[in-house]
């Protein structure tokens, strides 16, 4: 059957269309014809807005988070707790491709400057303040060498000094309870005697 058929076919239905059930119409070629030409300049105008008022938007997207921080927080936690390796990957990359800005991240979450870290690092001769070693673990397996850590307290937030990757673990995975390192120590003397 040709459209000019269909179209006189419907006719009769075209003509109360608007007055059927949203369920009921049917669409004649016309009318698909026009609607489908409304959509695609509705959405040209939209996208010419977008392209126009970046700021517009930028400012609304803002005061929406703003409004809705404590669920984009619940639904970005609830995203990571069921699949954490995304987020991980992406804050390795990010911290990759941005090394000063993640030193810059670094140094003000403890109350540091950069020429600060730079000072501590020339005063401790690049090297980790406990092994007195260079760093040499790398970013992401492999990437370039990571800059020496920086210590703290975890009570009380303090900076300490600069370490290496290993050391650091190493307190970390302590605890920085020196009752624990000690009796660690006294553990290797005991079994490096027999080695021996």
């Amino acid at each position: 059957m040709s459209s000019r058929s269909q179209l006189r076919k419907l006719r009769g239905v075209c003509l109360d269309y608007n007055k059927k059930p949203a369920k009921d119409r049917v669409r004649c070629f016309k009318h698909l014809r026009d609607e489908a030409r409304r959509q695609k300049s509705a959405k040209a105008t939209r996208k010419k807005w977008r392209q126009d008022n970046p700021d517009r938007i930028r400012a609304h997207r803002r005061k929406w988070y703003k409004n809705n921080l404590e669920k984009v927080r619940a639904k970005d936690r609830a995203r990571y707790a069921e699949n954490p390796e995304p987020k991980r990957k992406s804050s390795a990359r990010w911290r990759t491709n941005n090394p000063d800005k993640h030193l810059d991240c670094v140094v003000k979450k403890y109350g540091l400057t950069k020429g600060a870290y730079a000072a501590m690092f020339k005063a401790q001769k690049g090297l980790c303040a406990i092994c007195k070693k260079p760093e040499t673990a790398r970013a992401n397996h492999g990437g370039p060498l990571r800059r020496l850590a920086v210590d703290h307290c975890h009570k009380t937030k303090r900076f300490r000094e600069l370490l290496c990757a290993r050391c650091n673990g190493t307190l970390g995975l302590a605890n920085d309870d020196i009752n624990l390192l000690a009796a660690a120590i006294r553990y290797l003397r005991k079994h490096w005697k027999k080695a021996k």
